[in-house]
């Protein structure tokens, strides 16, 4: 009789009063809440650092192609340029 005593009082939630009116449960709800406001403070800051860094790598992404597409502009400037050089000096040869 006294194990099914300690067994309920151990598997049932208790009952007593932790802090002065509040219920143990409405304790629980006040911590609930706080870390809810404290997560969801730190996901709005998470969000900004996210905006923040896609910002940054947009950035470094527009840099690349930009001298990925000039490179290959020039490239095909100076392919260009040495075709007519080619053939100025073969005319000349013959």
């Amino acid at each position: 009789m006294e194990f099914l005593r300690d067994h309920a009082s151990f598997v049932e939630p208790s009952t007593s009063q932790t802090s002065g009116d509040v219920p143990a449960s409405g304790v629980e709800s006040i911590a609930a809440k706080n870390r809810i406001s404290e997560l969801s403070a730190e996901v709005t800051h998470l969000r900004e650092l996210l905006g923040k860094a896609k910002a940054i790598n947009d950035g470094m992404w527009d840099s690349v192609v930009q001298q990925i597409v000039n490179g290959q502009k020039e490239q095909a400037q100076d392919a260009k340029g040495d075709d007519e050089l080619r053939r100025r000096k073969r005319s000349r040869g013959t």
